[in-house]
């Protein structure tokens, strides 16, 4: 069944299109925001996606806000919600709720995660860890980093877990343009390696097991900073369906953008709570 599990590792400007080759013909902004003729470009798609993947890459942060729609035998579920991501120390901070976008709910989801040594150490807390903690602990750990993280189509909502699935997109077809969040850019259809196995000893990118992932399509929107605005995934086996839909906010922002983790004293680990479940 199509089961929503709390995620514990948990871009209005159109561009014109050149035919032919895929190219795309974008118009760039004048130093007063409005769209100028000042900036053509033609870049091939091959290249505008390794120049958008490596950008997201090498970036020191990133925002994010996340959408996570299943269906399946029990019905449909929605996640939703987002937070900040620290590239430099691969650490996450997130805070998601059920419901689509714009629902309200008591139930909540808070967590930071470090993924430094891949698979994640998680610090959350939760409406249903709510008065099962003892005096002065507020954030339970799990520990997930002494195995590989092998991907599952509820942990694809995780931004180090999209991360992972940018970093094997491949063939790239321009298939339109849109407006994500006020900003022009080109939508994408890719592939996804989903087949090639993971490297142990490799970058903690390569380290995340993407195989067996039942994905029918992946979308890109890239804009003329040759910056990912939005990614959108679809998954599917008999009787269930999961489309994720992940959006950048911000790239690269300045200022401190450290994540820092729950001091110890106010940790428990999830072991010492019996019975202790999502």
């Amino acid at each position: 069944m199509a089961v929503l599990r709390v995620p514990v590792l948990a871009i209005a400007l159109v561009l014109a299109c050149v035919g032919g080759a895929g190219y795309v013909y974008l118009r760039g902004h004048d130093a007063d925001g409005d769209v100028g003729l000042s900036a053509h470009r033609i870049v091939k798609p091959s290249a505008r996606l390794q120049q958008a993947v490596a950008n997201l890459e090498r970036a020191r942060n990133f925002e994010f806000d996340v959408e996570t729609h299943a269906l399946g035998p029990n019905g449909e579920q929605w996640l939703n919600g987002g937070g900040h991501v620290d590239l430099v120390r691969k650490r996450v901070e997130e805070a998601m709720t059920p419901g689509p976008k714009g629902s309200t709910t008591d139930e909540y989801y808070r967590a930071f995660e470090d993924h430094s040594r891949g698979a994640a150490v998680v610090y959350f807390r939760a409406s249903f860890t709510d008065g099962r903690l003892p005096a002065g602990k507020t954030w339970v750990k799990v520990d997930m980093s002494k195995k590989a993280w092998r991907l599952q189509p509820d942990d694809v909502g995780n931004p180090i877990a999209m991360l992972a699935l940018l970093h094997r997109a491949r063939a790239p077809q321009l298939s339109g343009t849109e407006t994500i969040g006020g900003v022009a850019a080109a939508r994408y259809v890719v592939s996804i390696d989903t087949a090639r196995a993971p490297t142990p000893a490799g970058a903690y990118l390569d380290r995340i097991d993407v195989r067996g992932l039942p994905i029918t399509q992946a979308n890109l929107w890239i804009d003329v900073q040759q910056n990912i605005r939005r990614v959108q995934v679809t998954m599917q086996r008999p009787n269930e369906n999961w489309v994720v839909t992940q959006n950048f906010v911000a790239i690269d922002a300045p200022g401190d953008s450290t994540i820092n983790l729950p001091a110890p004293q106010y940790v428990i680990d999830a072991d010492a709570i019996p019975g202790l479940s999502g």
